[in-house]
C-alpha cells in the first residue's frame, strides 16, 4: 500500500515538472514572439512615418484646412471662455472627499457648502 501511495506521489510530482516546464517553455515562445513583433514594428515605422510625412507636406497650405482648423480653434476659445464666466459668476464645484477628510472639511467648510449623499458616498458641492 505504501509503495502504490509513494507511485503516486512521484507520478504527481513528474507531472507537475512536466506542467511546469511546458509553461516555461510557452512564456519564452510568447516573449520571443513579442520581441520579433517589436522588432518588425520598429523596422517598419521610419517607413512609414516618412509616407505619411510626404502626405502631410502640402496639408499646411490647403485653405480648407485651414478653415477647418480655425473653426476649431474658435470652439475651443468659446468653450474655455464660457467655462472662465461661469467660474467668474460663482457657480460652484463638486469634489470627491474621503472618509477621513469629512470632518474637517464638513466643519471648515460648513457655512459655504451642500452635502449630497449618493450610495454611499460624500460630494461636497461648494460655492468660490
Amino acid at each position: 500500500m505504501a509503495k502504490k501511495t509513494r507511485d503516486a506521489k512521484q507520478k504527481a510530482t513528474q507531472q507537475r515538472q512536466m506542467e511546469v516546464q511546458h509553461i516555461q517553455a510557452e512564456r519564452e515562445n510568447m516573449k520571443h514572439q513579442q520581441n520579433q513583433n517589436d522588432d518588425d514594428y520598429n523596422s517598419d515605422s521610419g517607413d512609414e512615418s516618412d509616407e505619411y510625412d510626404e502626405l502631410l507636406e502640402g496639408l499646411d497650405h490647403d485653405p480648407e484646412i485651414s478653415a477647418i482648423r480655425n473653426s476649431r480653434m474658435q470652439m475651443m476659445k468659446a468653450k474655455q471662455m464660457e467655462a472662465a464666466e461661469n467660474k467668474a459668476k460663482g457657480h460652484g464645484s463638486l469634489r470627491l472627499i474621503t472618509q477621513d477628510e469629512f470632518l474637517t472639511e464638513v466643519s471648515a467648510e460648513c457655512e459655504r457648502s451642500e452635502l449630497v449623499t449618493t450610495s454611499g458616498m460624500v460630494l461636497l458641492a461648494s460655492d468660490p
